[in-house]
């Protein structure tokens, strides 16, 4: 358990009063070193479970509604006098149209503008210079706005001075000036080209003109800062040809007697669908007769290689040689010679070879074989010769290829240095071609174009203003004044120290929570509210004497002192009241008046305050002398007494230690009402000799800081705390629905200021 108490009263006393006749339950005294030090608790506050208490945030509202309605209230009133006292604002609005490129005329493939790059840069600056200042300096200028009475009047511009002087008129440009830029806004719509130009003012004609005015005004300054860009172009454009055209003659000319120098002769073969220039693709004259004749050797190379193929072959065997096969005399022979064969094996059947017919046809196929050989060898003949033109061709060929290389290499030095100077030639042609085609190009667009911002719907005069907006107005006000009032409930409820709800005993002070007491009805006073066992008030002393019996692991504390941090707190009703409830339960139970400085019990009790607590700390009257019965059975009462001089000291002596041994012996439960804690020493001095103390704190009335500062000086004694009761608890005030709810308000006062007497 939190904290070690030291021993109170005797020390040789027994620690269980046990139950005799007459005494009801059996109550247990505490056991040393249990009950709870109010000091470990004065750090940071207990751990508190994650998440959000809505419930909380709900009663905190309650709690302050008073708060946030005065701040919406007075947030309505505000926005409602705003409306009234404002000047009624009228906005007149010209839709325009902004592409990013201007359609191109006579562009007979579309009339359509033509989207360049990715960005808003293009739109924002067409916004900016809507709202630039030289915009509305050459829309004053070009409409003569100056002159227009009408429209300084409906800007409310041009009033006398105090000297009864109307402004000059360079005042009033300026005025002008100021004027459109400060009231024009620039509105684009989303996902279009088209952006509205807004102008407000207090004349809904002079809101319409001015927004058209500044359209038309900038779609001529468009259309001439395009002209004067273009112009700017050309003229750099000029001066650039004429350098290039300069280049240009120096470096063909150079080139043109590099080539009769040197007798370079270059062909130029232009590439088909391009401009033709001084290179082309073409080469010397050396170099086309040596790539000719270099073609000319590659056919003849090829044109032996398929001769000598064919006349090996025919060296190796005839029979199918193409030139034989295709040979229609040779194929003449062989169909012959098949013939003759085949008759002469047929007349074999019937003749003798040595008979003249078959003598004769034996004659006939040995010379039709003869003269097949014949044949063969004269096409052999023929590929051989075929063979032999075709290697002189090659050789002859290869001969002309190796003159003219001789002669191609020779001019080769000379052909890097003529190709250098023929692609500077070239480079400047180019240029000097790009050149004329951007300066016809910025000529054509510098003298027929169309502008890319065109107006696609006039402004009007509006017939309603846009300011103020009474209902849009209040309705702001109301949410406005609504979180104002919500912060400021929250805030009153941060910095509001008080202990108010039942769980902030256990949160601000870390201690636990005997009972909530409610707080009665005007007019009904505690005794008449005790007197009523069925009573709310009277139920939450019995829920405070149940939570007291077990408020330790013996029972109810032999001896309990009840105190406060402050007066009025209600501490001696609750001393009374926790006295008379035990009573009830047959306990003998004595109830002192241990204020030795204010004392109220008395009068609570009705009882005489001649002879008390006083007596008997002086030693001037024993305990049986001084204890006065009272209605209630089984409780006793020890009043004050006269006040002395020197409270402290006497509670400070022996002589308390020696009164609540003596009322063990005879009483089961010894109640004492002591004095407030803050500013005295009695509280802490009483708390080290009684065996348990009971702090009282009044809901809302008591801050966190008092009733920390109160346990600190409490806390010099040693005490063993057993808990908090918290008195004139209001759960409608709290906001609390469940739990605490009584079903009716109450209220009560009690007690007087502490007065520090020095005679009795």
């Amino acid at each position: 358990m939190l904290g070690d108490n030291e021993e109170i009263a005797d020390r040789n006393a027994p620690d269980r009063i046990p139950a005799g006749p007459g005494r009801g339950a059996v109550v247990m005294a505490p056991e040393r070193g249990r009950g709870y030090g109010a000091y470990e608790w004065f750090g940071d506050e207990p751990h508190q479970e994650g998440g959000i208490d809505i419930q909380k945030y709900l009663r905190i509202l309650a709690k302050h509604w008073l708060v946030i309605a005065a701040v919406m209230i007075l947030a309505v009133a505000a926005g409602v006098a705003k409306t009234l006292l404002t000047t009624p604002i009228y906005t007149a609005a010209v839709t325009m149209q902004i592409d990013r490129e201007a359609p191109k005329v006579g562009d007979l493939q579309t009339n359509e503008p033509r989207e360049v790059g990715a960005g808003d840069e293009f739109f924002e600056t067409q916004h900016g210079l809507l709202k630039s200042r030289e915009l509305a300096v050459k829309t004053v200028d070009n409409n003569d706005l100056i002159n227009d009475q009408a429209l300084i009047r409906g800007l409310g511009l041009g009033q006398p001075g105090p000297d009864g002087k109307r402004p000059a008129a360079s005042t009033i440009r300026t005025q002008l000036i100021a004027a459109l830029q400060n009231n024009l806004s620039v509105l684009p719509v989303q996902r279009s080209r088209l952006v509205r130009l807004t102008f407000d003012s207090p004349s809904p004609q002079t809101s319409a003109k001015v927004a058209n005015a500044v359209a038309t005004t900038f779609i001529a300054w468009n259309l001439d800062r395009r002209y004067d860009a273009s112009g700017y172009a050309r003229d750099f454009l000029k001066t650039r040809i004429d350098e290039e055209k300069v280049k240009l003659e120096s470096t063909q000319r150079e080139l043109a007697d590099y080539a009769t120098k040197n007798k370079i002769i270059n062909i130029t073969t232009p590439t088909v669908g391009e401009k033709s220039s001084s290179a082309g693709t073409g080469t010397t004259l050396v170099g086309t007769s040596l790539m000719a004749a270099n073609a000319a050797l590659s056919a003849a190379k090829d044109a032996r290689f398929r001769a000598e193929a064919r006349y090996n072959q025919a060296q190796q065997t005839t029979t199918d040689l193409p030139e034989v096969l295709g040979n229609l005399t040779i194929q003449s022979l062989k169909q012959e010679l098949s013939a003759r064969e085949q008759e002469y094996q047929e007349k074999r059947q019937v003749f003798l070879p040595n008979e003249d017919r078959m003598i004769g046809l034996q004659s006939r196929i040995t010379a039709l074989r003869n003269q097949i050989q014949v044949e063969t060898n004269s096409v052999k003949d023929s590929l051989k010769t075929q063979y032999q033109a075709a290697l002189a061709l090659e050789q002859q060929q290869e001969a002309q290829v190796q003159a003219l290389t001789g002669s191609f290499l020779n001019q080769n030095s000379q052909g890097i240095e003529f190709g250098i100077k023929q692609m500077a030639a070239d480079t400047s042609k180019a240029q000097y071609e790009s050149l004329l085609d951007q300066y016809k190009q910025v000529s054509t667009a510098g003298a027929i174009t169309a502008n890319n911002i065109s107006i696609v719907d006039e402004a009007q005069p509006p017939r309603f203003p846009s300011k103020p907006q009474p209902k849009k107005t209040v309705i702001t006000a109301a949410l406005i004044g609504l979180f104002l009032g919500i912060a400021l409930a929250f805030l009153f409820e941060y910095l509001d120290e008080s202990i108010r709800m039942p769980e902030d005993v256990e949160k601000k002070l870390g201690l636990p929570l005997l009972g909530t007491i409610p707080k009665l009805d005007r007019g009904v006073t505690p005794r008449e509210a005790m007197q009523d066992v069925r009573s709310a008030f009277s139920e939450s002393y019995y829920s405070v004497r149940t939570a007291l019996q077990f408020s330790t692991d013996e029972g109810v504390p032999a001896s309990l002192l009840v105190t406060s941090a402050r007066p009025s707190e209600g501490k001696s009703t609750s001393a009374v009241s926790v006295a008379q409830n035990f009573a009830r339960l047959g306990l003998r139970v004595l109830l002192i008046d241990g204020d030795l400085r204010n004392p109220s019990l008395h009068r609570a009790m009705q009882m005489e305050n001649s002879a008390g607590l006083s007596n008997f700390l002086t030693g001037g009257m024993p305990l049986s002398r001084i204890v006065q019965p009272t209605d209630t059975p089984c409780l006793s009462f020890v009043p004050c007494g006269p006040l002395p001089p020197n409270p402290a000291e006497l509670l400070a002596g022996s002589r308390v230690e020696m009164l609540l041994r003596e009322a063990r012996g005879a009483y089961d439960i010894v109640v004492v009402d002591g004095p407030p804690i803050m500013g005295l020493a009695d509280a802490p001095l009483l708390a080290s000799v009684v065996a348990g103390t009971m702090i009282v704190i009044e809901a809302g009335g008591t801050g966190r800081n008092l009733a920390r500062i109160a346990l600190r000086r409490l806390n010099v004694g040693a005490p063993r705390i057993l808990g908090v009761l918290l008195t004139k608890f209001d759960a409608k005030k709290s906001s609390y629905g469940y739990g605490y709810g009584y079903g009716y308000a109450y209220d009560y006062a009690y007690g007087n200021k502490p007065q520090i007497k020095s005679g009795n």
